[in-house]
This record gives C-alpha cells, structure tokens and sequence, in this order.
C-alpha cells in the first residue's frame, strides 16, 4: 500500500494505491473537506489505505510511508494497451483519526517533597544526584498535616498549588473582576503576597500575560 496526502492554498487530498500480487493497481483518493496540517493528511490517507484494504479482504500488508505516491508514479510503467478506470474521489468531512489529548500528570510538581517530608523515604529508581537535590530542596519546605508551604527569603509561608489551581489563580489575579492585567513579573508578584507558591510561577505568569488577547490588542 502506498499512501500519502498534502496540503495547500487550494485545499487539502489524500490519496492511496492498493497493490496486489500480480500487479493490480486499485487506487482511492479524497478530498479533505476540513482544515489540516500536512502530517494530519498523511494520517487521514493511510487510514483512508486502510480502509479501502478492510473492503478488498486484504490479509497482508505493506506499507510505503510519505511521498510514496510520488515514488510509485515515478516507478510505474504505462503503455497503450492500460486501461484508466475512473477514480471517484470522496469528500471527508471530518477527520478520520482520533485527537490526540495529553493528559496532565495527575502528581503534583511538589509530591516528592512532600512525601520526603512525611516519610524520610526518597522516590523508587532515583540515582544519589537526585537524592541530594530532594534533601535540599526540602530544607525550603514546611508541611502542615497534607499542606505543604514554601519558606520565601523573608520566612513568609506559601501554599503550594499544582498545574490546576495555578491557572484559575493567574486568570483570577491576572483578567478577573479586579485584574487590572498587570505584566508577568508583577503578576507573580501578586500571587506570592496572596500566599501561595509553585516552583515555575514566574515563567508561568509571562506566558500567561503572553497568551493574553486583551493584553496583547491593548499593547503600546
């Protein structure tokens, strides 16, 4: 099976050639009727391969990845006695593979901290550089039942909150009923005399302000 797909000003196609044993050629094409990258349309023509080998009953397969209709073109010899049998090209209205979604990792950035702290123990499988580190990332740390606080420089207490809580809390602080949509640097600022603390706030609250669409129209 050879399949490949491109994308352009025009609009996106995908298409794919079933080759069997004794030469036989049985090509399927399509036209993507949705907007998509060029590696997205090389997923939607190996599926589109796929499919059409499901319908034929194929029981083996080999597959030629991207520009293999290029290279089968270049490749195949036409004299006058081939017959051309039409190809009727389909229009997919929407995408044949699933989406990818990365998940978050559901541990938050500080549990080994914490679990050192409780338990004196260190991670399975860490190596000694990592130990020394853990120890002396602790020594900042104070836990409190299930809570663990940041020491800051001045001995101030801060809550630690993970991935989810920060980002309610940037939005909150940042484009809420109060945020006067202050730059990153002041808006972590912001979160710290509010009390709570996360190990890469600073970089977080940039690309916050960053992504910001109200911030960026409003732009000196």
């Amino acid at each position: 099976m050879y399949f490949d797909g491109a994308v352009n000003s025009v609009g996106s196609g995908v298409g794919a050639v079933l080759i069997s044993p004794d030469g036989r050629h049985y090509p399927v094409a399509a036209k993507v009727d949705f907007s998509c990258t060029n590696n997205v349309a090389e997923y939607e023509a190996c599926i589109l391969g796929l499919q059409a080998a499901i319908d034929f009953k194929v029981k083996e397969l080999e597959n030629q990845f991207a520009d293999a209709l290029a290279t089968l073109a270049s490749m195949a010899s036409i004299s006058e006695e081939n017959i051309i049998e039409p190809l009727e090209i389909e229009v997919a209205k929407g995408p044949a593979h699933c989406n990818a979604i990365e998940a978050s990792e559901a541990k938050p950035w500080y549990e080994d901290i914490r679990n050192f702290l409780q338990t004196g123990q260190y991670p399975p499988f860490v190596d000694r550089r990592y130990r020394k580190t853990l120890r002396r990332l602790a020594m900042h740390y104070f836990l409190s039942g299930e809570i663990l606080y940041h020491c800051s420089f001045d001995s101030t207490l801060l809550r630690c909150i993970d991935e989810h809580e920060s980002r309610r809390l940037m939005e909150e602080v940042h484009g809420g009923n109060c945020g006067p949509h202050m730059n990153g640097l002041m808006l972590a600022k912001k979160i710290m005399r509010l009390g709570y603390y996360w190990s890469t706030m600073e970089t977080d609250c940039v690309k916050h302000v960053r992504h910001c669409h109200r911030c960026q129209v409003y732009a000196d």
